[in-house]
């Protein structure tokens, strides 16, 4: 389902479990992981309020994220109803894929320096706390090019999902992190950025697809959600775990607790998720979520983080209905060995049963360590497979004929 505008230098390169095995031993794969690990220990423990720094990079970043959010408001949901999202949508993302490289340009300043000079006075300049010294720069830093720009506005247009199935999924969340990731092999970013990346960066970028998500009623990508955390992120459980390590007071098991997730929401990514979902779906959230509500019975967050990790490489960085999406290019590099045979996996297909693993044997594979207790409503806990729950698309209403403002939460 590659997009026909993909320039040749950024495409899927994993069309086999052999491919994906084999990209899975490469240092390509390993500094990717690096990568979101790097981030998910630079937040730890620290609240959405946290003073971080943030480089005149991450405001430029910030500031592309807003031109994108404004496009809502020029191009607003058609008003006919439709079951499988709004056309409207279609249109934002045609004008993504027609701006997205003279913006990269822009933002990026190609023809003035190359970034590191100035990343690395300006982080000097105006740090003034031990907390927020300058880290060791790196030193590999890809030369920029017209190509790589090209290269890295590829990534940025496929991380706000897919115009042709007007969807959304972890998948695409997955180019957004690579897109911050080929910033760094560029020298954009660096070390330092790393908290503001996920505290300020990714979060402006998971407000924005929310709103997309509601305003044009996008569907979810693959079969339920994969893996029934949530129909279509998955970094801010990992990352908004990492966020919530060594708190005081908040548990795993606060999430249950409506008034905890209201007061907490607004500085916990965790949390903020278990509120939208709360928002946007219908019924308890034993019910819509019921993995969620497993994990809820973790020890401690730190577990919780541990388990999100190994669910990632498992469920994501693992899985060939989504990294045969994945794109490659000169900053993400990986060329197959074998590429004669091509294999078609149903895991991802949403008319496929065939890949839905239920919710417990998910929980006890990456969360093995944990003793889950059953939470208070448990005898209501559906004994069936979820997919049922997930209808229509990814709010679960209870009735097509529900006004879509209260459908979606939205009054």
């Amino acid at each position: 389902h590659e997009m026909s505008t993909t320039p040749a230098p950024c495409k899927p390169s994993i069309n086999t479990k052999q491919d994906l095995e084999e990209y899975q031993q490469t240092p390509t794969y390993a500094k990717f992981l690096e990568f979101l690990l790097s981030l998910n220990e630079s937040v730890k423990g620290k609240p959405l309020s946290t003073q971080v720094y943030r480089s005149p990079f991450v405001d430029s970043v910030c500031q592309l994220l807003d031109v994108l959010s404004s496009w809502i408001d020029d191009i607003p949901p058609l008003p006919h109803r439709s079951r499988f999202g709004n056309e409207a949508y279609v249109t934002w993302a045609s004008r993504l894929n027609e701006r997205s490289l003279d913006l990269h340009n822009n933002f990026l300043n190609l023809s003035l320096h190359h970034p590191i000079i100035d990343h690395i006075d300006a982080s000097t300049s105006t740090s003034s706390s031990s907390s927020l010294a300058p880290t060791t720069i790196s030193t590999s830093i890809v030369p920029i090019s017209p190509s790589i720009v090209a290269e890295i506005s590829c990534y940025f247009t496929h991380s706000f999902g897919e115009p042709l199935r007007i969807d959304y999924g972890s998948g695409h969340e997955a180019h957004f992190a690579a897109w911050m990731y080929c910033l760094a092999q560029t020298g954009y970013f660096t070390p330092q950025d790393h908290p503001a990346l996920v505290l300020v960066v990714f979060h402006q970028y998971i407000t924005l697809m929310r709103r997309l998500q509601t305003e044009y009623w996008l569907e979810p990508a693959g079969s339920h959600g994969v893996w029934g955390l949530d129909d279509y992120h998955f970094l801010p459980f990992l990352w908004g775990a990492s966020q919530l390590t060594e708190h005081k007071y908040i548990r795993p098991k606060s999430i249950r607790n409506e008034e905890v997730v209201a007061a907490y929401a607004k500085d916990y990514m965790y949390l903020e998720c278990i509120k939208f979902i709360n928002k946007v779906k219908t019924g308890s959230l034993v019910e819509h979520s019921p993995m969620l509500v497993d994990i809820s019975g973790v020890r401690n967050w730190s577990k919780v983080n541990e388990g999100m990790i190994k669910m990632y490489k498992a469920e994501l960085l693992g899985k060939l209905p989504v990294m045969q999406h994945f794109l490659f290019g000169t900053l993400i590099p990986f060329i197959p060995t074998n590429t004669s045979s091509l294999e078609h996996d149903d895991d991802g297909d949403d008319h496929h049963h065939a890949g839905h693993q239920h919710h417990n044997h998910h929980v006890g594979k990456f969360f093995a360590s944990s003793s889950p207790s059953p939470p208070p409503d448990s005898d209501r806990m559906p004994q069936s497979c979820m997919c049922a729950l997930r209808v229509p698309a990814a709010f679960a209403a209870s009735s097509e004929e529900r006004p879509r403002k209260f459908h979606l939460g939205l009054d």
